[in-house]
């Protein structure tokens, strides 16, 4: 059993699961409101003849993330993606 400054592996499973919870609440709560505008960026998108593939390159990510920003999935950096995403549909 390890000892960090006086907590104890139990303690710091307790904390990480607590952790874990919070997030996947905050997840839930948000996946509606991200599914909307995931369904803005790619109907906008699409309206400029846009493909996932160009998009991941003009951002630099990779298809996956862009099709999950698009589906309301939890993507890291959400809310960087989400201008970066918009910034290179103007540029069309």
């Amino acid at each position: 059993m390890y000892n960090l400054n006086g907590i104890t592996n139990e303690t710091l499973g307790a904390i990480v699961r607590k952790n874990i919870e919070a997030h996947q609440a905050y997840v839930e709560q948000q996946t509606p409101i991200w599914k909307e505008e995931g369904k803005d960026l790619r109907n906008r998108r699409i309206a400029r003849g846009i493909t996932q593939q160009t998009m991941s390159e003009r951002i630099g990510v990779c298809t996956q993330t862009i099709s999950k920003l698009e589906n309301g999935k939890s993507v890291r950096s959400r809310k960087l993606m989400q201008h970066a995403y918009g910034m290179a549909l103007d540029l069309v």
